[in-house]
């Protein structure tokens, strides 16, 4: 199971990539190492929020001291003359924000591949001089993985065509279709991070550096190339033609800059201190990342040591229930209040009320909850982990106390006990 702090971490990767190319590598002309840096941020951004990595050195502590809280429940505000709520930013409403964009997105990318797979099988095949590809819509010239669609018009000058079939082919057998949907991917999972929108641009464009040069390799001549960028881009915005967004194309919009990178061919050695800085950003964002995906969390030992000292005191059934109380991840089903989770607030609604004494004073704070929901329903290890005001505490603990079985969590069709914790705010305003 993915987790939060974890994705907010690998964002920052994409964010560092950007930066780094943007600032230090976008004039350099080592573009197969500029890809290479690329698609490494890429791919690890992708990757690293679903790993769980072994945290060093805690694993080796007491099993008491080991436990962390594994779930969440919404948080609810207790207010002194109105009835608790759900917060409508707890963790859970965020999750499902963020899903529902991913899902959004994806769904738009998904159409894009499928629109770009109808366009290229309504191309019409075509051959010139042995080689084979597709004629598309006017004004457009693409490749998407092993397909290649040109232009039409270009077939009435063969040596236009020879030159945007050979950056094309460079594309294709490159592999850049593939640098483009990782972009894609990066900006659909990292939705909330506006670097993660800017990144498929950078990609695209150094996949179009490295096409231009091998283009030029296959056939000489930089005047006439830059000729027919020029035409071609002319040709694109005059015919009102949009390409697909994650097909590599010829007829790229920053025709000034490619002719500019075209020019000169040498690589400045000042520019090896730009890599290193580069390195440096890219690993930096590996770290933080890793070290978000601890499988225990360090800032819960303080508070699981105020909960061995409350769970000493319990008897030794329920210390053991407590002990082998598993993950949110580690279970299939996750355990749920009788009717759901607007019942859970109806029922808190009915149960909890603000201490007269808290409310005079002016006592304001958090309440956290933690228990232990058995394999039969019903409830274990009852603690507070944090709190604020002994009126507001032992308000929030008996009502905790005063719920019914829950429905319990399961793992492979097993009941399993599940730990979970619950967030109270008292609040008069």
């Amino acid at each position: 199971m993915i987790n939060t702090l974890a994705l907010i971490s690998a964002s920052l990767i994409p964010a560092l990539s950007w930066l780094s190319y943007r600032y230090l590598l976008r004039d350099t002309r080592r573009f197969a190492l500029n890809r290479a840096l690329l698609l490494l941020a890429m791919s690890g951004s992708l990757i690293l929020p679903w790993l769980t990595i072994p945290t060093l050195g805690l694993n080796r502590l007491p099993l008491s001291i080991q436990e962390v809280v594994y779930a969440s429940l919404p948080e609810v505000l207790v207010g002194a003359s109105t009835s608790p709520v759900s917060n409508l930013w707890s963790p859970a409403a965020i999750i499902y924000l963020y899903w529902g964009v991913v899902l959004l997105l994806g769904s738009a990318l998904l159409l894009n591949v499928l629109r770009i797979g109808w366009q290229i099988r309504k191309a019409k095949p075509a051959e010139f001089q042995g080689r084979k590809f597709r004629l598309g819509q006017r004004g457009q010239s693409y490749s998407f993985f092993n397909f290649i669609v040109l232009d039409p018009d270009l077939m009435v000058e063969p040596d236009q065509l020879l030159r945007v079939l050979a950056h094309e082919e460079a594309h294709r057998k490159q592999g850049h279709s593939a640098d483009a949907v990782l972009a894609e991917l990066v900006r659909v999972l990292f939705w909330f991070n506006p670097f993660a929108w800017m990144l498929p641009r950078m990609v695209s464009e150094n996949c179009e550096f490295l096409a231009d040069r091998a283009s030029l390799r296959a056939l000489p001549g930089l005047q006439s190339y830059a000729r027919l960028l020029i035409n071609s881009a002319s040709a694109s915005v005059h015919s009102g033609s949009t390409r697909a967004l994650i097909a590599p194309s010829f007829e790229h919009s920053q025709t000034k800059r490619r002719l500019i990178m075209l020019s000169n061919s040498t690589t400045p050695k000042k520019h090896a201190i730009r890599y290193g800085m580069s390195i440096v950003l890219t690993v930096l964002g590996f770290a933080l990342c890793a070290c978000s995906k601890q499988d225990k969390d360090p800032s819960d030992l303080l508070a699981q040591r105020n909960r061995s000292e409350n769970s000493a005191r319990q008897s030794a059934g329920e210390q053991s229930a407590s002990d082998e109380a598993m993950r949110a991840e580690e279970v299939d089903v996750m355990p749920e209040f009788p009717g759901g989770m607007n019942a859970l607030m109806e029922f808190l609604s009915s149960e909890i009320r603000y201490p007269e004494a808290a409310s005079e004073a002016g006592t304001e704070g958090r309440v956290i909850i933690d228990f232990v929901v058995l394999p039969n329903g019903s409830l274990s290890n009852v603690n507070i982990i944090k709190g604020f005001d002994p009126d507001c505490d032992a308000e929030a603990l008996r009502a905790v106390k005063a719920m019914p079985n829950w429905n319990p969590g399961q793992k492979g069709g097993v009941a399993v006990p599940v730990r979970l914790y619950l967030p109270v705010v008292f609040a008069l305003s």
